[in-house]
């Protein structure tokens, strides 16, 4: 029967904080690293430490 054909629907892709976004198509969400941030964040970071998130 063939390939099925692409999906049409897109998932979103973000940095840790969430601000920073990128649509990817549905199916190729597993091969995306996150985008880089440039965006100060408040989230804690897992290992503590008083670094920016960046």
């Amino acid at each position: 029967r063939g390939a099925c054909s692409p999906c049409p629907l897109m998932k979103t892709i973000s940095c840790f904080c969430g601000k920073t976004y990128f649509e990817v198509p549905c199916g190729t969400e597993k091969n995306q690293k996150p985008p880089k941030c440039s965006k100060r964040c408040n989230i804690d970071r897992l290992c503590r430490h008083k670094l920016d998130c960046r």
